[in-house]
């Protein structure tokens, strides 16, 4: 084979995929290398617990757990983008056996990267080295899941680039792979889903392509039944985990001019010239390389900060790797080491979403050894009370009632042992549409027990009143507190006190415009807001993730960011003084949006509340 920086190369030798025999390294030893480069990525780290904290993070981490611990169904009682086997991205440390189940996932995911990653570079001088160092640097700032998904992409580009048709008993594997990736986390999965079935589909075989199908509609059965699920549910599910995702971009966006932003972006540009330059590539392998760049960097540049932008350094990354595999122009290589060795330096950083490592003789007693991680989770559990600090009035309020917790922090139900009866999207502010808003809100009034355990807390710039409007007007009409303290209020269930809703005014509003809000003398007022859609140059944009002119309003002078799909609303603007259930006054004397659109403002009926 010629050397990969002969700048004559017309095309890349065809090589052996990943799983075979290569010359200069056998099976064996790159079957070994794998398993050595999974145990060194543990290194500091022996099993990846992220153990429970007052944090909105760890506390959907410890909601994956519970929903396990109480054999609660995904779909018809829950709805996330992790699935029912998401806890072995997301591993607590609560439950032993499931923190020793994610560790052999990590580091089964991470042992197929390595062998993707070295199938990419086509036995190149130093690949077994390079191999061991991407996956190194990818696995340092990224979940597991994320590291199975970049890994069945490896392994796709490795045998598409080789032109070489993948062995039937590959093809089963990486589609039961991928659907086990779906319900680990159903956005990660849905990449690993793509490039599975472009490697499929680059066999050209229909009968092939029948049986990677069924691998997978056979694997996502079993994988569910096995995590305690009914099929039945299962449709549901991922029908609401696409609302989820679908919501999520325009609700949890924001725009960064970070440097470390712009690094991504020109990593990016280059990792897509690479690409498209490379005289090895075939168009499969070039169109599978692409969409892995653009979904991680979309993914990453929809919201810019540590956790959710170095995942898309980790796909520049690999596509450089790939390229690299491939026979490059001179001109365009010059381009392509520096850019890869910037990109592998932002890369030696901890995410808060995974484990720091303690190289220390102190840290090696093992948290997931039996008598050590019960001594831990003793640990774990006190510091949780403390940081809640919730008085015993509010805990005693809430005993011998299922309860739900308003807006995330799950970890009370965990630390105080509560009887934890969860609403469909168990952290409220990420129902971002009003199907899953209105899910929430129906799910609140079933059980005329349930009580609600609310904490005073708002993420980023949203209005906490808005997040989840239809939810909140069912608070307002059928819960009371019941006591207060601190940061916590409880409420409980009273019978409904609202009134048919009735519009005032409806009247079109140019961006910036203020309209006075009536006074709420008995009532609730509420505004309704249409808003016109975005240019069709900031929609074209946004499918790079970048979301421009995001729908903002202001209550007198104070700015809040609204999901599109909620302003519909009821977006409470209006209440009598003394509403518990709505924390502060929230009169409001004038409204405004930052967009044009239809404004309606609407009165809802509010009787009084019966003393004691």
């Amino acid at each position: 084979m010629r050397a990969v920086d002969d700048p004559d190369m017309d095309s890349a030798e065809p090589a052996e995929p990943a799983v075979a025999v290569r010359t200069g390294s056998s099976r064996a030893v790159l079957l070994l290398a794998a398993l050595l480069v999974a145990v060194l990525e543990q290194a500091g780290r022996p099993l990846p617990a992220l153990w429970p904290q007052r944090h909105p993070d760890n506390a959907w981490m410890v909601g994956l757990q519970l929903l396990r611990d109480d054999h609660l169904t995904f779909g018809a009682d829950q709805v996330f983008t992790y699935g029912p086997w998401g806890f072995l991205t997301a591993p607590t440390g609560i439950d032993l056996s499931d923190l020793w189940l994610a560790g052999a996932f990590r580091a089964g995911a991470v042992a197929l990267l390595f062998l993707g990653v070295h199938g990419c570079l086509r036995g190149r001088s130093w690949s077994l080295t390079i191999a061991a160092v991407v996956t190194l640097l990818i696995g340092n700032c990224s979940q597991a899941g994320w590291i199975l998904a970049l890994a069945l992409a490896a392994v796709a580009l490795s045998h598409l680039s080789a032109r070489r048709p993948p062995a039937p008993w590959l093809l089963v594997a990486t589609a039961a792979l991928a659907a086990l990736g779906v319900q680990v986390k159903f956005s990660d999965g849905v990449l690993a889903v793509a490039v599975v079935g472009l490697l499929s589909l680059s066999t050209r075989s229909p009968r092939t392509w029948l049986v990677s199908a069924a691998a997978f509609v056979a694997s996502s059965g079993l994988l569910w039944m096995a995590a305690g699920q009914s099929l039945r549910d299962l449709p549901g599910w991922l029908s609401m985990a696409v609302d989820i995702v679908d919501g999520y971009s325009e609700a949890m966006a924001f725009v960064s001019s970070s440097w470390i932003v712009w690094v991504l972006m020109v990593g990016a540009v280059v990792a897509t010239v690479a690409v498209l330059a490379a005289r090895g590539l075939p168009p499969v392998a070039r169109l599978a390389a692409l969409g892995v760049l653009l979904f991680a960097t979309k993914s990453a540049l929809t919201r810019p900060d540590g956790p959710h932008i170095l995942p898309g350094y980790t796909a520049v990354l690999l596509v450089l790797v790939v390229a690299l595999g491939a026979s490059l122009p001179r001109v365009v290589r010059v381009l392509v080491i520096p850019v890869s060795v910037v990109t592998a330096l932002l890369m030696m950083v901890n995410l808060s979403l995974i484990p720091t490592r303690d190289l220390s003789i102190e840290a090696w007693p093992l948290d997931a050894l039996p008598d050590e991680h019960a001594r831990r989770l003793d640990e774990v559990r006190a510091e949780v009370v403390d940081q809640l600090a919730m008085g015993p009035e509010v805990v005693g309020a809430l005993r011998g009632h299922p309860v739900s917790i308003d807006p995330w922090e799950i970890s009370a139900a965990w630390a105080h042992d509560l009887d934890w009866d969860p609403l469909p999207v168990f952290q409220s502010y990420a129902a971002y549409t009003p199907r899953l808003d209105e899910a929430n809100a129906d799910a609140l009034l079933e059980d005329p027990e349930h009580r609600v355990l609310r904490e005073q807390a708002s993420y980023g710039e949203a209005n906490p009143l808005w997040d989840t409007p239809a939810y909140t007007l069912a608070l307002v009409c059928n819960f009371d507190e019941v006591v207060a303290s601190g940061d916590w209020t409880v409420l409980a269930r009273t019978p409904d006190r609202c009134g048919a809703e009735r519009v005032t005014s409806t009247r079109r509003v140019r961006a910036g415009e203020e309209v006075e809000v009536p006074a709420a003398a008995g009532t609730l007022v509420v505004v309704r807001f249409t808003p016109d859609p975005r240019s069709v140059v900031d929609r074209l944009i946004a499918v790079t993730g970048v979301q421009r002119h995001l729908l903002h309003a202001t209550l007198d002078d104070r700015t809040y960011r609204v999901p599109e799909a909620l302003a519909g609303g009821p977006l409470v603007v209006g209440a009598p003084a003394g509403e518990p259930v709505l924390g502060d006054d929230v009169a409001t004397g004038t409204v405004s949006f930052d967009r044009d659109g239809e404004l309606a403002i609407v009165e809802i009926p509010l009787a009084g509340r019966e003393a004691g």
